[in-house]
C-alpha cells in the first residue's frame, strides 16, 4: 500500500511506544522536500537525491532519545524543490539532461510512502481478524467488504493524530452440491428425514466445518414425464443484504407453477407465496424478518440472502 500526496496540508500520522521510527520512500522525479515531525520537533529531509532520474525505494530512519510514547507526523514541505534545484543535485550530466528533456516527470514535490517501521509498538494501532462465507459480507467502520484482503481506516484525533485500525478479512467456500433421480409412478423414498413421492426439487442447508453452507440440491423426475417447474433462468434479488423488503426480478411469466419459499439459516419456512402466472416480480415485507442469513427457493434457483 503506498501513500503519495503533495499537498502540504496533508499528513499521516501515528503514536507509538519506543525510540526510532522508520519510513520507507518512494525516491524519483517527482520528490522533493518532507517533514518527519515527532513530539512537536520538526526534521527536514529530502526524498529526491543525486540517482532520482529514476524511481527507488529507500529507508529513513529517525532516532529518538527516549524510549517512550512519541507522536509523530509526517508530510510534505511548504518549501518546494525547484527545477534548479533539482538539477543542481542530479550527479551526472545525462541526469541533468534528462530533466531538461522530461521536465513534467520533475515539476511536483511528492511524499510517497510505501512502508512503516517503528522499534515499540503503535499505541493507537487497532488489528481485527473476521472470517466471512463466500457471498456473505461484513460491515466494519461503517462500510461492507466481502473480498478477501487487508483494509484500513484510520480517524483524527483530537490530539491531530491518527487512530488506525487494520482488518484481516478471510473468505471461507460454500458448498453446492446437485443430484438428480428418477422414481416410476407410485415410487416413494425418503431422503434426509423426508419421504418423496412426487417430482420437484428439494434442497438441504447444512454447516461447513467453518461454520458456512452447504446446500443439496435434489432434482426429481417421473420416468415416462417431465418436471412439474422448469429452471429459471436468471432470478435477481435486491437488495442484498436487505433491510425492510426484497425485490425479486425476472420470474417467468406464465408459468403456473412458480413458488416463492424462503428459509431461515436453520431451515425454518418464513415466507411462502404463490407467484401470478402473469407476475414478473414481486416485492416482500421483510420488516419482520431477524437479522441474519436465508434462502430464496424458487423452481431449481437459490439465492441467499442477508437481513442486516
Amino acid at each position: 500500500r503506498f501513500i503519495a500526496s503533495e499537498d502540504t496540508t496533508s499528513y499521516y500520522s501515528f503514536s507509538f511506544y519506543g525510540n526510532q521510527v522508520g519510513i520507507s520512500l518512494i525516491l524519483g522525479p517527482s520528490g522533493g522536500n518532507y517533514i518527519i515531525e515527532v513530539d512537536s520537533v520538526i526534521r527536514n529531509y529530502m526524498s529526491f537525491d543525486g540517482y532520482s532520474s529514476y524511481w527507488r525505494q529507500a529507508p529513513k530512519f529517525v532516532n529518538l532519545s527516549e524510549t517512550r510514547e512519541h507522536f509523530v507526523k509526517i508530510y510534505p514541505s511548504s518549501q518546494p524543490l525547484t527545477l534548479a534545484e533539482k538539477r543542481d543535485i542530479l550527479l551526472t550530466d545525462a541526469k541533468k539532461n534528462d530533466l531538461d528533456v522530461n521536465t513534467y516527470k520533475y515539476d511536483k514535490n511528492e511524499l510517497i510512502i510505501s512502508d512503516l517501521f517503528v522499534d515499540g509498538d503503535l499505541t493507537n494501532y487497532y488489528e481485527e481478524s473476521i472470517p466471512i462465507c463466500e457471498g456473505d459480507s461484513v460491515l466494519w467502520q461503517n462500510d461492507y467488504y466481502s473480498n478477501a484482503g487487508t483494509y484500513y481506516k484510520s480517524y483524527p484525533l483530537t490530539s491531530s493524530f491518527d487512530s488506525i485500525y487494520q482488518l484481516d478479512l478471510s473468505v471461507n467456500p460454500c458448498y453446492h452440491a446437485e443430484y438428480t433421480k428418477n422414481i416410476q409412478p407410485g415410487e416413494s423414498f425418503f431422503w434426509n428425514g423426508q419421504r418423496i413421492d412426487k417430482p420437484g426439487n428439494y434442497y438441504r442447508n447444512f454447516l461447513s466445518k467453518n461454520d458456512c453452507d452447504s446446500i443439496i440440491h435434489l432434482s426429481i423426475n417421473m420416468d415416462g414425464g417431465s418436471m412439474l417447474s422448469s429452471p429459471l433462468k436468471s432470478l435477481s434479488v435486491y437488495p442484498n443484504p436487505f433491510t425492510q423488503q426484497l425485490q425479486i426480478d425476472h420470474l417467468q411469466a406464465g408459468a403456473s407453477e412458480q413458488v416463492i419459499k424462503i428459509f431461515d439459516a436453520l431451515g425454518k419456512l418464513v415466507f411462502i407465496k404463490k407467484v401470478n402466472p402473469h407476475q414478473k416480480k414481486m416485492v416482500i415485507n421483510t420488516s419482520n424478518f431477524e437479522r441474519g442469513m436465508y434462502f430464496i427457493y424458487c423452481n431449481k434457483e437459490v439465492v441467499k440472502i442477508v437481513k442486516q
